[in-house]
């Protein structure tokens, strides 16, 4: 099946909707709880600045939706061990 995106409206994540990042940080939450269960620690906040960073400029909706629903923790993993070796705070800890 084709979707159909002529309808669907790109918005710049930063301009969302109260209702609609409020939606986006329950799932966020879900999807933390999920990587619990799997004995990963990973804050909701952690997600939330990860999807912020996915999509920096903007995007549909269903993007976003589908990037939540199918993060696994191995590409959350990739994402944090990639964003500690960037952090400049990282290369204190390394010297």
């Amino acid at each position: 099946m084709v979707q159909d995106d002529s309808n669907e409206q790109t918005v710049a994540f930063s301009n969302l909707s109260p209702e609609t990042r409020a939606s986006l940080k329950a799932l966020c939450q879900k999807k933390a709880e999920e990587f619990k269960m799997l004995g990963y620690n990973v804050s909701s906040d952690a997600i939330w600045t990860y999807i912020e960073h996915r999509f920096k400029t903007s995007a549909k909706l269903y993007e976003i939706v589908e990037v939540l629903l199918h993060l696994r923790i191995q590409t959350w993993m990739q994402y944090a061990t990639k964003e500690a070796f960037m952090s400049t705070d990282s290369w204190d800890l390394l010297l």
